[in-house]
């Protein structure tokens, strides 16, 4: 199970690099082994100190992969959870990003509830200054609370 209820440094910096890389995808259409590569290998050894921590790249990758090959469930799954009279295509896009990524974790890595809510509301936090962090908050929680229905309604690959 990734992340076991610990909060690794490493574990954390690849949530928000893989929100970065996924973003990436989203808007340029970058292709998804080329965007892997690209922040596993290139965004951090030639900015960061050695002593600094970098992003566990068996999670960055994990996440950028299994994201990518299942935006059209995790859309459906965030569609289901949202209130009233929001829409996913009413979303920011990052927002959704790091939404799909919360999500993901949740029902395929089998992640703790809090643990994913905890990480993804920072994650939230350090690209946003308002309420976003309580909407992923409120979202994610709804999500998980749901998790046996949901893997019963819905499939994923990878």
């Amino acid at each position: 199970m990734v992340g076991s209820g610990k909060l690794n440094k490493d574990i954390t910096l690849a949530r928000i690099s893989s929100v970065q890389g996924l973003y990436e995808l989203e808007i340029c259409g970058a292709d998804d082994n080329k965007t892997i590569f690209d922040v596993i290998n290139h965004r951090y050894h030639d900015t960061l100190d050695p002593k600094d921590t970098l992003p566990d790249k068996g999670m960055l990758g994990i996440l950028i992969e299994g994201v990518s090959s299942n935006i059209i469930e995790l859309d459906r799954i965030v569609s289901s959870f949202l209130d009233g009279d929001k829409s996913i295509q009413n979303i920011d896009t990052l927002l959704l990003i790091i939404l799909r990524a919360g999500v993901y974790e949740l029902t395929s890595l089998n992640t703790p509830k809090p643990v994913v809510i905890d990480e993804y509301v920072k994650v939230t936090k350090s690209f946003y200054l308002g309420k976003e962090g309580g909407f992923v908050n409120g979202v994610l929680d709804k999500i998980g609370n749901n998790l046996a229905t949901i893997k019963e309604n819905f499939s994923f690959s990878g």
